[in-house]
């Protein structure tokens, strides 16, 4: 079937692709972890109380719906 000689054909990509994923995802867990480590929660805390916000405002000016 044409969609196995696609895979045949891009199998190298896939690999690959999946290869830089994992390498990025290992880097952005260690860059986090150590981020909370040095900062704890507390940048985490202020980002949701200002976005929240941010977003009441937004919704009660009625610049952004609440219908999904």
């Amino acid at each position: 079937p044409a969609s196995a000689a696609m895979l045949q054909e891009n199998i190298g990509v896939l690999i690959i692709g999946n290869v830089v994923a994992f390498v990025v995802a290992i880097i952005a867990i260690r860059f986090f972890i150590d981020f909370l480590t040095r900062h704890g929660f507390k940048a985490f805390g202020w980002y949701r109380i200002i976005v929240g916000v941010l977003l009441i405002v937004l919704l009660l000016s009625g610049t952004v719906s609440n219908v999904a």
